[in-house]
C-alpha cells in the first residue's frame, strides 16, 4: 500500500502547479464573501469552536514594531459561519519577542475544572518560543503555556498548575490537533513529526501520556509534514487523520491538506485508505479546521495562504493574511470499497440567496463562439451547471468544455474538463494591475467521470473561486486578482458539441452588494 500511496501522491502533486500571480485584491467599497481579515501579517489558523450559540475562530497573528515582535492570538465571531466579526482586541499580547504555537478547544464538560458546569471554558494548549537577537536557532527556549478563558476568547489566565506537554511538541512547536475521545474520556492530541504522527493522550489537557505513532510504513516516503488533525465524523465510527505536506523530496508543494479515513480507539488510528486524498486541490490551501456544527454537523473550514503579494497591491490596501474557504459540511462515502470524503457548501448559505437565473437546455457547439448564459452579472453568486456526458467514451466527445468567467476588460478566469482525465483551472487571460500576465500553468484536479451526467457547482466571488465536482468528492479553490469584477459567464468547447442540461444562477447578497 506505501508503493500505491507514493504513486497517488506524485500524480496529484505533479497537477497542483505553482502560481507566482496568485494575489487577492478587491474592489474599492465592495463586500467580499470570502472572510478575508484585515491584519497585514501573517496568520494562521489554531481553532474553530462551537460556543455558547455562535462559532469562534481563533488565529495567531505577527506584528513587528520598532523594539520587539508580538506573537499573538486574533479572534473572530460568527453565528452563521458567513458573516464574521473581527475582534480588535488581541489576546496574549504580553509575550514579545515571542512565537505561538497550540491548539484551542472548548472543555464543554469542565473537565479541567477551570470553568464551571453551566459556564464551562476554553482551553488554550500552547508552546510559546522566546526569542532574543543573541538566540541561536538550536538552543530558543520553549515554554508550555496552559490558559483558560472563561469569557468566550476575550481574556485568558495562564493557569500556574503542574504541566506536562508531549517533548516532541515542545522541540517541534506547532499548531495542533486536540480532539475529545469520549469512550476513554481522553483528550487526544496528534503531533506532526517530518515523517510520522504521533498521538498522545490527556484525561485535563495538563499531563500528557504517549499512546502510538504511525510511521514512515504508513505515510509515503520523502513526504514532510507539518500539521496533523485527528477527528471523528458524525457516526462516531468512522475517523479522519489530515495531515499538511510542506514538501516532497526536490519538489516544493505550493501546499495542501490530504486525509485518510479509519477508526480510532483511543490508542492506534488504523487506517482503512488505500488511496491519498485531497481535501482541497487549490493552491496554497493549509491549516484545515473541524469543528462541530448546529445538528452535529462536521464542518470544515480551510486556509487560503497569500504569499506573493506585491508592492503595490499592499499599498492598495490588500493584505498578505489570504482569506477562508467558505465553510464545508462534510459526510462520508464509499465507492468499490474506498471511503471518502464529499463536501458541499454550507446549508446556512441559503440564507443568503438572492435572485435566481434558471437555465435550461442548452446546445453549446465547437463551430461558433461561445455561448453567452448571462451579461448583467453581479458578484458574488451561485452556479450549477449539469452536462449530458453520456457520449463521454466516444471520440466525438468534446476534448475539453467549461466555464468562462469575464470581467468588464475582457479578461477572462476559465474552468474546464480535459479528456485526459482532468478538471482544470486557467488564469492566465487575467492580469495584475500593472499589467503583468498570471502565470499560464494550469490548476489541476483529477477526475474519473463516467456517468451520463456531470454536475459542477461553483461559488464565484470578487477574489475567490471555489468548485464543487462529483457531489463534492472533489473540491477546488482558487483565489485570484483582477481590477474588475466578472460580470459575464459563457459556456465554450473544443473539437466536439456538448449539451447543458439544466442550471441556475444564484445571486449571494453580502452586507455592500
Amino acid at each position: 500500500m506505501k508503493r500505491f500511496l507514493i504513486l497517488s501522491l506524485s500524480v496529484n502533486l505533479l497537477i497542483r502547479c505553482s502560481d507566482s500571480g496568485n494575489i487577492i485584491s478587491s474592489s474599492k467599497g465592495s463586500k467580499p464573501l470570502h472572510f478575508n481579515l484585515t491584519t497585514s501579517h501573517v496568520t494562521e489558523p489554531v481553532g474553530l469552536l462551537n460556543y455558547d450559540g455562535y462559532y469562534h475562530l481563533f488565529y495567531i497573528t505577527s506584528e513587528e514594531s520598532k523594539f520587539h515582535k508580538t506573537n499573538s492570538i486574533g479572534h473572530s465571531i460568527s453565528n452563521d459561519l458567513i458573516n464574521w466579526t473581527e475582534s480588535s482586541k488581541s489576546v496574549f499580547t504580553e509575550y514579545n519577542n515571542s512565537i505561538l504555537k497550540g491548539g484551542i478547544v472548548f472543555d464543554s464538560n469542565n473537565i479541567t475544572g477551570y470553568g464551571t458546569d453551566k459556564n464551562p471554558p476554553l482551553i488554550a494548549v500552547l508552546t510559546r518560543t522566546e526569542i532574543t537577537d543573541s538566540t541561536s536557532e538550536d538552543i530558543k527556549k520553549v515554554l508550555p503555556v496552559l490558559a483558560y478563558s472563561t469569557d468566550g476568547g476575550d481574556s485568558w489566565k495562564v493557569t500556574t498548575d503542574k504541566i506536562s506537554f508531549p517533548e516532541s511538541f515542545i522541540k517541534n512547536p506547532q499548531n495542533v490537533g486536540i480532539v475529545w475521545h469520549e469512550t476513554t474520556k481522553k483528550w487526544i492530541m496528534s503531533i506532526a513529526l517530518s515523517n510520522h504522527v504521533q498521538f498522545y493522550s490527556s484525561p485535563d489537557l495538563r499531563l500528557w501520556n504517549f499512546e502510538s505513532l504511525i510511521g514512515s510504513d504508513f505515510f509515503p516516503e520523502e513526504i514532510e509534514w507539518v500539521r496533523s488533525t485527528l477527528f471523528p465524523l458524525s457516526d462516531e465510527f468512522h475517523w479522519v487523520l489530515t495531515a499538511d505536506i510542506k514538501n516532497t523530496g526536490n519538489e516544493k508543494s505550493s501546499g495542501g491538506t490530504v486525509y485518510f479515513i479509519g477508526y480510532f480507539d483511543g490508542h492506534n488510528f488504523i487506517n482503512q485508505s488505500s488511496l491519498l486524498h485531497w481535501l482541497d486541490y487549490g493552491q496554497n490551501i493549509y491549516g484545515s479546521l473541524i469543528s462541530i456544527g448546529k445538528d452535529d454537523r462536521r464542518i470544515n473550514i480551510g486556509w487560503v495562504k497569500n504569499d506573493n503579494i506585491d508592492g503595490q497591491f499592499k499599498k492598495a490596501g490588500n493584505n498578505g493574511s489570504g482569506i477562508i474557504t467558505l465553510p464545508r459540511e462534510l459526510s462520508l462515502g464509499n465507492m468499490n470499497g474506498e471511503w471518502f470524503i464529499s463536501m458541499s457548501p454550507l446549508t446556512e448559505l441559503k440564507e443568503i440567496y438572492g435572485k435566481e437565473t434558471q437555465l435550461g437546455l442548452l446546445k453549446v457547439s465547437y463551430k461558433v463562439d461561445d455561448l453567452e448564459l448571462i451579461s448583467n452579472l453581479k458578484v458574488p453568486v451561485e452556479l450549477i451547471l449539469k452536462f449530458n456526458t453520456s457520449n463521454i467514451q466516444k471520440g466525438s466527445f468534446p476534448i475539453h468544455f467549461g466555464v468562462k468567467f469575464w470581467n468588464k476588460r475582457g479578461k477572462d478566469l476559465t474552468f474546464g474538463y480535459d479528456r485526459f482525465g482532468y478538471y482544470y483551472i486557467d488564469k492566465s487571460g487575467l492580469v495584475l494591475s500593472s499589467g503583468t500576465q498570471i502565470s499560464e500553468d494550469l490548476i489541476k484536479m483529477p477526475c474519473d467521470h463516467s456517468d451520463s451526467t456531470m454536475s459542477i457547482r461553483f461559488i464565484i466571488d470578487i477574489s475567490a473561486i471555489e468548485c464543487f465536482a462529483e457531489d463534492g468528492k472533489l473540491v477546488m479553490t482558487h483565489s485570484f486578482s483582477s481590477e474588475e469584477r466578472f460580470n459575464r459567464i459563457t459556456l465554450f468547447t473544443e473539437k466536439g458539441n456538448i449539451d447543458l442540461l439544466e442550471g441556475k444562477i444564484v445571486r449571494l447578497k453580502t452586507i455592500l452588494n
